[in-house]
């Protein structure tokens, strides 16, 4: 059975086919797809103050961090079946969005190139999640079509796998970690949080934990009353 048990942790964003008890989002991790197959390109960077700088090391932007993402439906409100299923999922950049020059600034706007709002909406029906959202049992790869690993095997497309450490469209495959990155900096961040997990935990057979990776936020429930 899916989430039954009381000492498990709770599906998060996407992660449960029963959608009708989606309300709420997450924080922090790595972002839940609504659309696993039409991803955005990755990785989102920042277009803001940090590309712009004389002293700029990163002349492409520096890499946006997923922040927090809200299942908000509105086909009621709108009346568009098309936004029966809609996420919301914003980004921002931890160089500029940390800055104390941010709190200092008389044009706060100068900083909206920092961050990114991303939206994604469905349809009831839809190539994705089941038809009915209260249901315990799916047959065949009916749930299974949620996940973009499905889509890249079914598709044999590999722009499709996600980045090990941010969760966005993935590059390339490291050879010698075997997982994909969205580019070399996540590839070297995996690289040494392995190597610390196996050090602190002496555990190198499983997932790298979210606390040893630095462009990673803490992940929590978002509950909407």
């Amino acid at each position: 059975d899916i989430n039954d048990k009381e000492d498990s942790p709770p599906l998060l964003g996407h992660q449960s086919p029963h959608w009708s008890i989606w309300d709420g989002g997450k924080i922090g991790g790595r972002p839940s797809w609504l659309n696993p197959r039409d991803l955005p390109e990755s990785p989102l960077r920042c277009r803001g103050l940090c590309s712009k700088s004389d002293d700029s090391t990163n002349k492409d932007g520096t890499p946006l961090r997923f922040i927090v993402q809200v299942y908000c439906p509105a086909d009621d409100v709108t009346e568009n079946e098309a936004a029966f299923h809609r996420s919301m999922y914003v980004f921002a950049c931890p160089t500029c969005c940390s800055s104390s020059s941010w709190l200092e600034s008389d044009s706060p706007e100068k900083y909206s190139d920092c961050v990114r709002i991303l939206r994604c909406q469905l349809p009831k029906q839809n190539e994705f999640y089941p038809s009915v959202g209260n249901e315990d049992d799916y047959d065949g790869d009916e749930w299974r079509k949620h996940t973009s690993e499905y889509w890249s095997r079914t598709t044999k497309n590999d722009k499709l796998n996600l980045c090990a450490v941010c969760g966005q469209r993935g590059k390339g495959k490291c050879p010698k970690q075997k997982l994909w990155f969205c580019g070399s900096d996540h590839q070297k961040e995996h690289l040494r949080a392995s190597k610390l997990q196996t050090q602190y935990e002496n555990d190198n057979n499983h997932e790298v934990s979210l606390r040893y990776l630095p462009s990673v936020c803490y992940e929590s429930e978002l509950v909407v009353e």
